[in-house]
């Protein structure tokens, strides 16, 4: 019953908008919570990963990115490979050089992908 109760809340048809999409456009952010802690966005992040453009989208009354419960492992990688590849191009992964201090991790790197 439980496998069957987070089926529903995550998985349908591709053109119904899901519970935790509704969520994030509606700025839900303890129902995002709740439904990502029992497996209802699982859909949801997939559509993420194959469109991670959207996850900064203003569709959203979320910031996606501001807090990590908000999304998975994948949607954040796919997010920040399209954040690369748009600051990056094609350039070659040899020569790529992304600075970091180590007192602040992030101090920069923000700056550098165009996250706020």
């Amino acid at each position: 019953a439980e496998l069957e109760a987070k089926r529903s809340l995550s998985w349908c048809l591709a053109d119904v908008v899901t519970p935790a999409e509704v969520a994030a456009r509606r700025g839900h952010e303890i129902c995002l919570e709740f439904l990502a802690s029992i497996g209802g966005a699982a859909r949801f992040w997939a559509d993420l990963v194959e469109f991670p453009g959207r996850i900064q989208s203003s569709d959203y009354k979320l910031d996606l990115l501001s807090k990590p419960s908000l999304l998975n492992l994948p949607a954040k990688r796919a997010w920040l490979h399209e954040r690369l590849e748009a600051v990056v191009g094609d350039a070659d992964a040899e020569a790529l050089s992304l600075v970091a201090h180590h007192d602040n991790i992030t101090d920069g790197l923000c700056a550098q992908l165009g996250v706020d």
